[in-house]
Parts: C-alpha cells; structure tokens; sequence
C-alpha cells in the first residue's frame, strides 16, 4: 500500500490513498477507522515533521527529500516497517509548513519509494515545477 498526506488540490492536508480517497483501516477490536495517526507509526507526525530543515532549523527547500523508517505502533497488526519519503512542497499551499509525503507499508529505499509513489499518483507528481532531490541511503 502507498499513501499520500498533503494537498490533493487544495489548500488542507490530508491521507489519501491513489484514488484521492481517505484510506480505511480495520481495527484489532473490529470496525473500521479512517484515522491514520492510529496507524501509520509517525502519527500526526507526518504533517510538517517529517520534511527536512536547514541547519538553521528552517524549512528545506522544495523538493529536498527526507527518508524514514519506523516499525508500526502497537496498533497496528503485527511489527510492521513503514517507510516515508517527505518534502516542503507550496505548489498548492502557500502557507509556511506545507508538507507532500508519500509513506508505505513495508522497508524500501527511497528511490523504490518514489518512483512507487510517481505511478500511484501522477497527478501529484504533475504539479511539482522542482525536482525532487533524495538522501543518501545506504
């Protein structure tokens, strides 16, 4: 599974998987939630936490990737990797602290991750006029 947690095409950040809906989980003691800090291991963490800062603790230029990862929290099934890849991205939200992050729920690199993350969402991908540039990672 990948997921997306940013702008889709307006300003607000949210989960959405690659059809631009919110994702469904089912839970360990039944029913189904749509709250994703309930399962992804980074929590609210995802929205501006994850993107890289300057040395100087300010925001990272567009497109400057940090990777990440993280086995899952108690809540969800099992011990589970997740990966994140996470950028400062204003091409939709003007604001400071606008955040595009792709997350996935297994171990990989950040290149797997990205190119997984330009074919689930192209139309993402689309309106970012900078280049995404990746950690080095090893």
């Amino acid at each position: 599974m990948i997921l997306f947690y940013g702008c889709w095409s307006d300003s607000g950040h949210f989960m959405y998987n690659r059809h631009g809906a919110t994702p469904r989980w089912n839970k360990r003691e039944g029913g189904v939630t749509d709250r994703f800090e309930a399962v992804v291991p980074w929590g609210f963490r995802v929205d501006g936490h994850l993107a890289p800062r300057t040395g100087g603790g300010g925001e990272a230029p567009n497109g400057v990737a940090g990777f990440h990862q993280n086995v899952a929290w108690v809540s969800c099934p099992g011990e589970e990797v997740w990966s994140a890849l996470s950028w400062w991205d204003n091409s939709v939200d003007k604001r400071g602290g606008s955040c595009a992050t792709f997350l996935a729920d297994r171990r990989c690199t950040p290149s797997e991750l990205l190119t997984e993350a330009q074919e689930a969402f192209p139309q993402i991908f689309a309106r970012f006029k900078y280049a995404i540039i990746l950690p080095v990672y090893s």
